[in-house]
C-alpha cells in the first residue's frame, strides 16, 4: 500500500506517489497555496522524517534522492495567510521559515540567500511573479540580440512573435504578442542538498499540452557524460509543469539535458535545454 503523502496543513495541493521514489504535486489552477510549516529540526533524522511525510525519499549511498513533478502555480503564506517568500519549490518551502531559513541540529542555513544568489535557478511557477511581456519588451529583446548584445540569440522573429535562446544554453523564451512561454533547465545547490531538472511555464495563456523528457548524467571521460537516469512528465491545460531530481545530503549528477515540447496558442514548440557540465552521449 502506497503511503498517504501531504504537504503542510492548509496547503491545497494533492500529493501522490507514482513510483517508489517519485511524487506528483498538483496545485489547483490559479489558487495554489502552501502554508509555512516546520523549520527547526533536532537532527538529520528528524529532518528526513519530516520530509518523508510529503516526499518518498530513497536512500542512495550516504544520502537520499527523490524525483518530483509539480503542476500548477502556487504562493506560500504564513499562519495569518499573508504571502511570504516562496522558493518555487515545495520541498524547500516545506522545511524553511517565512524568511527562508532552516535549522538542523542547532545549525542555521539561509537557503533564501542560496536561491537569490543564482536568479536563473530559482524555482518557477510562483503565482506572485508575472513575467508577461511589458510594452516593447519583445522588440527590445530582439533588437539587442540582433546587435549581438545581451544574453540571448534570435531563433525566430516576426512582427508579432519571437523565439529567443539563452547563450548558456539553459533557457528558451517564446513570445506571442503579450504572452510568453519559457523552457528552462536548472541546477541548484543548497545547504541541505541539491536539485536539478527542467520546467515549462507560461504567462498570459495556458499551454494545451506540455512534456519534459530529461537525461541526467555523470562524467565518464572529460566532459562527456553517460546517462545515469531518464525521466519524463507531462501536463495539459495548465501554466506550469516541471520534472526534477532532489538529493538530500548526497552528491549531484554533473548535468541534465531536457527536451521540452508544448502546444501553446495554436502552435507546437520544442527545444533542448541543459544545465551543468555535461556533453551527453544520448
Amino acid at each position: 500500500m502506497k503511503p498517504k503523502l501531504k504537504l503542510t496543513a492548509g496547503s491545497n495541493a494533492s500529493v501522490k506517489a507514482v513510483q517508489a521514489n517519485k511524487v506528483h504535486v498538483e496545485f489547483p489552477s490559479g489558487k495554489g497555496v502552501l502554508r509555512v510549516g516546520r523549520s527547526v529540526f533536532k537532527n538529520r533524522a528528524d529532518f528526513l522524517a519530516y520530509l518523508s511525510r510529503a516526499f518518498p525519499l530513497e536512500q542512495r549511498e550516504a544520502g537520499y534522492r527523490v524525483s518530483i513533478s509539480r503542476k500548477g502555480k502556487y504562493q506560500r503564506v504564513n499562519q495569518k495567510n499573508e504571502p511570504v517568500f516562496t522558493f518555487g519549490d515545495p520541498l524547500l518551502d516545506l522545511v524553511t521559515d517565512e524568511h527562508g531559513w532552516v535549522t538542523i541540529e542547532g545549525q542555521r542555513h539561509n537557503l533564501r540567500a542560496d536561491a537569490l544568489a543564482d536568479p536563473g535557478a530559482r524555482g518557477g511557477g510562483i503565482r506572485s511573479l508575472d513575467l508577461s511581456p511589458r510594452a516593447g519588451e519583445m522588440e527590445a529583446a530582439v533588437s539587442r540580440a540582433a546587435a549581438g548584445e545581451g544574453n540571448f540569440s534570435i531563433v525566430e522573429a516576426n512582427a508579432k512573435s519571437a523565439v529567443l535562446a539563452s547563450k548558456n544554453p539553459s533557457t528558451l523564451y517564446f513570445y506571442d504578442g503579450n504572452a510568453k512561454m519559457r523552457f528552462r533547465a536548472f541546477k541548484s545547490s543548497y545547504g541541505v542538498g541539491w536539485k536539478m531538472g527542467a520546467d515549462i511555464e507560461t504567462w498570459g495563456g495556458n499551454f494545451t499540452r506540455a512534456k519534459i523528457e530529461s537525461n541526467y548524467g555523470f562524467w565518464i571521460y572529460g566532459r562527456a557524460c553517460g546517462v545515469a537516469k531518464r525521466d519524463s512528465d507531462s501536463d495539459t491545460n495548465d501554466d506550469y509543469v516541471d520534472e526534477y531530481e532532489w538529493g538530500v545530503f548526497s552528491s549531484a549528477p554533473n548535468g541534465v539535458n531536457s527536451l521540452c515540447t508544448a502546444t501553446w496558442r495554436g502552435r507546437n514548440y520544442s527545444g533542448y535545454v541543459s544545465k551543468g557540465d555535461c556533453d551527453f552521449w544520448i
